[in-house]
């Protein structure tokens, strides 16, 4: 089936039928980019081979797919185009699995509002290094003097960005057993992201949640890869930052869960970069709702710090830019399953100029230089070496 094969076929279905393609990933892909209807979402999960490519916006009704997403501070000025909060049900899916494709149309079509918001129009990082170090002593001595312990500062970075559809199938081909995620709301903005990092999943009572935090860089050289893998294990800043999101999670949950279970610390390694990981199983209320989870868990302290309101608040006094939805937090829900991620490692195109985010973890004893280096590795699949 070709590209306008499908196009004709998504025009002459109705509203409330579906019909099955037998089409390759490329053409469904390109018509995906094509087809004049927003928002435009695509979404996979880590542990799923399963991509939904959704367009427009529908009735919420059970047994379509929804998607929210929660922005990283929703008091805060957002991206021109993104709201602070979207809980979303797509006019038209087309559930892609390789074999067996769906494509199908919602019962109703809703008007999708365009909203006003902030424009990027830098072309630096934000901040400067010399504006770095000063917001670590700053957060430093917001450690001696107030109830912080923890803060992740981030960096804005503008970059060349011709093809943000090119940039997200290279990251999803690099990376494929981490998100992926693409929105657009507009013609004239598309945010990618390829996230390792799960907020939390839900398959009945099970929940599946995890603490992401401590990073190395990545060698090609094995004996120097397993170096790092052993200095970032003993490293005592790491292991204190990695402890606070472990213990946030478990405080935040203990009145949610029946039961807790902590899985041993392991090494998630990426193309650039490694973390700390332990995985957390929870088995929950049954009264629990995926909203008091959202409420509970976003955002954790790998990407905001400890105590939540006082690293936000801090956060949006030091930092440069808005964080919009980067940090913030993407999910679907189908079928009483729910499985969120944290937008990190992701960047924003807008009419052909890129913006790219990285973050550390701030503790009493981290030391500028390292964090700037971290937050450079951090960001090298979107940014050349020379523009750090």
């Amino acid at each position: 089936m070709s590209t306008d094969a499908i196009h004709t076929t998504w025009n002459l279905l109705e509203n409330g039928s579906q019909v099955e393609l037998d089409t390759s990933w490329e053409t469904v892909f390109q018509w995906f980019q094509e087809v004049d209807c927003f928002p435009k979402l695509i979404w996979k999960g880590r542990e799923s081979s399963t991509v939904y490519l959704c367009i427009g916006q529908g009735e919420r009704q059970p047994d379509l797919p929804c998607f929210t997403v929660r922005a990283f501070d929703s008091s805060q000025p957002q991206w021109h185009g993104f709201p602070n909060k979207l809980h979303w049900t797509p006019f038209g899916i087309l559930e892609w699995k390789g074999k067996t494709n769906i494509l199908c149309k919602n019962t109703t079509q809703k008007h999708w509002k365009q909203l006003d918001g902030h424009i990027q129009k830098h072309r630096v990082h934000l901040p400067s290094f010399a504006d770095w170090k000063a917001n670590i002593e700053t957060s430093k001595q917001l450690f001696q003097d107030t109830t912080l312990r923890k803060i992740v500062l981030a960096r804005e970075s503008h970059f060349p960005f011709p093809n943000p559809w090119k940039s997200w199938m290279e990251l999803a081909q690099l990376q494929p057993n981490n998100y992926h995620f693409l929105f657009s709301p507009n013609q004239q903005s598309v945010l990618i992201g390829s996230s390792p990092e799960k907020l939390f999943s839900q398959a009945g009572n099970i929940l599946k949640t995890e603490a992401l935090a401590g990073t190395r860089s990545v060698s090609n050289n094995n004996m120097e890869n397993d170096a790092l893998v052993q200095e970032l294990h003993r490293s005592q800043k790491d292991q204190t930052e990695h402890h606070f999101v472990v213990h946030y999670i478990h405080q935040q949950l203990k009145d949610l869960c029946l039961e807790q279970q902590t899985l041993p610390q392991e090494v998630l390694q990426q193309t650039h970069v490694q973390h700390l990981r332990t995985p957390i199983e929870c088995i929950l209320d049954p009264n629990t709702t995926t909203a008091q989870l959202l409420d509970r868990l976003h955002p954790t302290p790998a990407v905001c710090g400890i105590p939540k309101i006082l690293a936000n608040r801090t956060i949006a006094d030091l930092e440069p830019f808005h964080r919009g939805w980067y940090a913030g937090t993407m999910g679907i829900e189908h079928l009483g399953n729910a499985d969120f991620t944290v937008m990190i490692r992701s960047a924003l195109w807008r009419n052909g100029d890129g913006y790219a985010w990285s973050g550390a973890g701030i503790v009493a004893d981290s030391d500028a230089e390292l964090e700037w280096i971290e937050i450079q590795n951090k960001a090298k699949q979107f940014l050349k070496e020379d523009s750090f």
